[in-house]
């Protein structure tokens, strides 16, 4: 008997490292992912939606082997032996095509196999004599005898939906099927596919690639919409269990003959002991729906669903740990209260607070979900100390933490909504929106102004700024008096524009940030009674944070995010980013070096380095004549090799890697640059062996050169 394994993917930190930034949200995934496939005790593909991922360290490091950022689904992966592989690959973009890619060595590059099919494919089998078969909608079904080189067409009647095949042998294998107007059917071969025998008609089956699950030769199981289906004969006959309900079920896998796992909708997860005779729900804290379960080699159990969720469990199904880290929903706000415990709150709008605050205590390494009393619509969360801290948002929600988040406290005021906190001290603090203060941590709040702003920010015990609106017009409003009482500072900084985030340095030089008709970032050196322009472009300044007097750092952005920095006290901003992230809404630096910002997407990103670009400086100090780029030195490099270019003028410069097929996979260089002649660095350590290219963009000057990677 072939084994077909759904493993699962372990969170890993993305590196970027040309960019001074890491990613640590969310990983490994947010999309739905289909099957995944070991070749041996190390080495295991993980398909999904738009990507094939390989590890070769038994699942603690996945990294991407076939990526396509179109709108494809890679619904199945199956290998014949330990080099090759076969995937199969849904065109999701309106037209209805399908098509098969290959791998000879174990996954390093895939070709693409023309198929000849306008039809969506949804799963594939292979056989261990280089036989595979494929089987998708209208009733698409394929077979190919040379390990996916040529294919023939054995198509079933068209009125006939293949939603998943299953092969025992050379011979005997299984189609789930739904035949228009019908039901759902299971038919079996004992031809290789030749002919087929209906063999159960159920009224419903949720169509799924993982639908069957054999422990031996006799022993299977198929999971439907909400039934289970068992088979003692190698699928002549079918039977079914006990367990039926509302549930839309997942996947199933057994650990012996007894012991049997079932995951569905809703994060269920449901434990038999007696061969499905009798089931028994497990308790995961998830709202993810769950689509593919596994028992591996040590006994542990895994569990993969929606949003890139992944739990797994190490003593049958009694606890559950989260292995997936951070948040696929929008992230608002971010605080950390020592270099390793750092909180980032969203808006899930899931009901019973599971999805919107996450917590880290290694320095960003894992974020874990920690449930909170209610999801709202969050817009701050704000931490003295690993224990003691705050969540604030909309219709007044309002709730205090002692013991890190595991437990809340509710000073929920309706009618209010709140947009920021700050704390003087660990008993004195405020609320934005409008303006509460509190002398005793949180216990009682009093309110000292009817001004409903988005920030608020105290440079001491006595001095602090917040946003406003009077009339509708937006103002800076500023307290001397520890909060006691606010006075208006300024109005109307600029027409159709909204104010963000406020910064203060010191009781006369600070900064908001905004946008409207364009992003902003303004600046005071009066204690805000004048302000002017320091920055401005087309995107969005959500938050700004100043780690000294001198250096800084803003972040936005919507449909592509926004890293800015300043060395001179915010008398001048440059974009330090060269990533592409969807927007970015909170900025939080532990020190001068180490900050993190989060996003859209659930997106964190982390620095060590204050955010610098790595591995870019120039090497010569006369400047060059003409425009330049050199060949890549050594070549063929492992891990890491050197680019030089030269600039005549100062102009903006793109350095981009693309791999062979022309997907761009990293850019070392985004910024404006003076002319004169330039070394980067590109550390491949993280990429498959393989010819590469990189391209290098001056102006409406192209200039594209080869290079090989090979480890």
């Amino acid at each position: 008997m072939k084994n077909v394994i759904l493993f699962l993917l372990f969170a890993i930190q993305a590196c970027f490292s040309q960019s001074g930034w890491v990613r640590q949200s969310p990983l490994p995934t947010t999309n739905s992912l289909t099957t995944i496939k070991f070749i041996n005790n190390n080495t295991g593909f993980i398909s999904g939606y738009r990507t094939i991922i390989k590890t070769t360290n038994k699942g603690v490091l996945w990294q991407p082997v076939y990526t396509e950022y179109l709108n494809y689904v890679i619904y199945h992966v199956d290998f014949i032996d330990e080099n090759t592989g076969i995937a199969a690959v849904l065109h999701n973009s309106g037209a209805q095509t399908g098509d098969i890619v290959k791998t000879t060595n174990a996954g390093e590059n895939w070709t693409m196999i023309w198929i000849n099919t306008n039809k969506y494919l949804y799963s594939l089998d292979c056989t261990n004599n280089n036989t595979v078969y494929v089987s998708g909608l209208n009733g698409a079904f394929y077979k190919s005898t040379n390990s996916g080189d040529n294919w023939i067409s054995m198509n079933l009647d068209s009125n006939k939906d293949l939603y998943s095949v299953y092969f025992l042998n050379n011979n005997t294998g299984f189609l789930l099927c739904r035949i228009l107007y019908s039901g759902y059917y299971v038919l079996r071969t004992t031809n290789g596919g030749i002919t087929w025998q209906q063999q159960v008609i159920e009224s419903q089956y949720y169509s799924y690639a993982n639908r069957f699950f054999f422990l031996n030769d006799s022993l299977g199981f198929i999971v439907g919409f909400n039934k289970v289906l068992k088979t003692t004969n190698m699928g002549e006959n079918w039977s079914v269990l006990n367990y039926q309900s509302n549930d839309e079920l997942g996947s199933i896998c057994f650990k012996d003959v007894n012991t049997g796992y079932l995951v569905g909708n809703n994060g269920k997860i449901i434990l038999t002991t007696n061969g499905g005779i009798n089931w028994n729900v497990q308790n995961a804290d998830l709202v993810e729906g769950l689509g593919a379960v596994v028992i591996n080699e040590d006994g542990s159990v895994f569990s993969s669903g929606s949003n890139g969720m992944i739990i797994r469990s190490t003593n049958l199904g009694l606890n559950w740990s989260q292995q997936f880290s951070g948040s696929s929903f929008t992230l608002n706000s971010i605080s950390f209260s020592d270099i390793n415990t750092g909180y980032a709150l969203g808006s899930s709008l899931i009901n019973g607070g599971y999805r919107d605050l996450i917590k880290t205590t290694n320095g960003g390494i894992n974020w874990l979900f920690k449930k909170i009393p209610v999801s709202a619509l969050w817009s701050v969360c704000y931490f003295l100390n690993s224990n003691l801290g705050f969540i604030a948002g909309e219709n007044g929600n309002l709730y205090k933490t002692t013991n890190g988040g595991d437990n809340w406290i509710n000073y929920t005021m309706y009618g209010n909504n709140f947009k920021a906190i700050d704390f003087i001290d660990d008993n004195t603090g405020f609320l934005s929106g409008p303006i509460y203060k509190t002398t005793n941590a949180g216990i009682n709040w009093v309110q000292k102004s009817t001004y409903r702003g988005r920030a608020i920010d105290f440079i001491n015990s006595n001095t602090g700024y917040s946003l406003g609106f009077d009339n509708f017009n937006q103002i800076i409003i500023k307290s001397t008096d520890a909060g006691e009482t606010w006075f208006m500072q300024s109005i109307s900084l600029l027409e159709n524009q909204e104010i963000y985030s406020i910064n203060f340095i010191n009781e006369n030089t600070g900064f908001v940030s905004g946008g409207g008709n364009y992003g902003f970032i303004m600046k005071t050196v009066n204690g805000g009674y004048n302000w002017y322009i320091v920055h401005n472009d087309n995107s969005y300044v959500y938050d700004i944070f100043m780690t000294n007097s001198l250096t800084g750092y803003a972040v936005g952005g919507d449909l592509g995010s926004l890293i800015l920095k300043t060395t001179n006290s915010g008398n001048n901003w440059v974009n330090i980013n060269n990533i592409n992230f969807s927007g970015l809404n909170s900025l939080f630096f532990i020190n001068d070096t180490i900050g993190y910002a989060c996003g859209k997407g659930g997106t964190i990103l982390k620095t060590t380095n204050g955010g610098e670009l790595i591995g870019i400086k120039p090497i010569y100090n006369f400047i060059p004549s003409n425009f330049l780029l050199h060949q890549n030195y050594p070549n063929p490099f492992n891990p890491k090799t050197i680019i030089n270019y030269q600039l005549p003028i100062n102009n903006f410069v793109k350095l981009t890697i693309y791999d062979v097929m022309g997907r761009e996979i990293t850019v070392l260089v985004n910024q404006k640059q003076n002319a004169g002649t330039y070394e980067v660095e590109w550390n491949a350590s993280d990429f498959a062996s393989g010819v590469y290219f990189y391209s290098l963009q001056v102006g409406n000057m192209m200039v594209t050169k080869k290079m090989i990677l090979l480890k």
